[in-house]
């Protein structure tokens, strides 16, 4: 059965350290951030997360329960073998759409000599970043450049066979400049 809880998008993840139990790690309450990208099959229960800016934690699996709580986890980059350092998280969405809860990571240590397997406890949040609000969309970026295309042409028109002061260096490209645009648009 298909899931409507998480969809494939950007995303940014945080994590609050609640204790270390090591007191090797950040201070109680530090924020770490990241940008992620949640790659998948929209209504897929299993989808992959990928921390763009983190040094240790870049991909994650996803699992979204039945519950609708969504479980993630991960092993340290560049580590390898039965004790990697692992990191797991769960989540649920709330009414606004943000996903909080807890996690922790784990990995083995030496403290004074002894080995000690170690843990970090937080509190984890993702939310969505709506990017429609960032990108114009396309018709208005084409509306932009067909007027400066207008512009370029009205000028030209205007000032023949002399290049003084001419928008030609700013807005090159040719009658095409404003079709080809909307193409890589």
């Amino acid at each position: 059965m298909d899931q409507t809880v998480l969809g494939p998008g950007v995303y940014v993840f945080q994590t609050r350290t609640l204790a270390a139990t090591c007191g090797d790690d950040e201070r109680s309450g530090y924020v770490s951030s990241f940008v992620a990208s949640i790659d998948g099959v929209p209504g897929s229960r299993a989808m992959t997360m990928h921390l763009h800016d983190a040094r240790y934690w870049s991909t994650w699996d996803l699992t979204v329960a039945a519950s609708g709580s969504v479980h993630g986890s991960s092993l340290m980059d560049g580590t390898s073998g039965p004790n990697r350092p692992n990191n797991v998280f769960d989540v649920t969405r709330d009414a606004s759409g943000r996903f909080t809860g807890h996690g922790a990571r784990g990995y083995d240590a030496t403290i004074a000599g002894h080995a000690q397997h170690c843990e970090v406890t937080y509190d984890a949040l993702m939310r969505r970043i709506d990017l429609r609000g960032l990108i114009p969309p396309p018709r208005a970026v084409t509306s932009l450049l067909e007027s400066l295309f207008d512009a370029r042409r009205s000028y030209s028109d205007r000032h023949e066979g002399s290049n003084e002061g001419s928008l030609s260096p700013c807005l090159g490209g040719g009658p095409d400049l404003a079709r080809g645009l909307q193409q890589l648009l």
